[in-house]
């Protein structure tokens, strides 16, 4: 989920940095509901937190297939490149 910062027009700066705010996501049909939760997921603070620790990742099955397919894909992308280059 990108962000951007929020720049509204009304009310006085004092020159700090204003909060940022999650750009909105496409809906497609009833996807809506899907959109939101995974908004409100992103959006809580305790919870990504929780999730980001390594004591969580060690034990995250879905991190660790994540981590093994992305070495696949580096490997690939490095075969590739390789065989490109000769």
């Amino acid at each position: 989920m990108a962000s951007q910062t929020s720049g509204g027009s009304g009310g006085a700066t004092t020159g700090a940095e204003q909060p940022t705010v999650a750009v909105p996501l496409l809906n497609l049909g009833n996807t809506c509901y899907m959109n939101a939760v995974l908004q409100a997921l992103a959006h809580a603070q305790d919870l990504c937190m929780a999730m980001d620790v390594e004591p969580h990742r060690a034990s995250c099955p879905a991190f660790k297939a994540n981590m093994k397919r992305r070495e696949e894909k580096k490997k690939k992308k490095a075969q590739s490149d390789t065989t490109a280059a000769a």
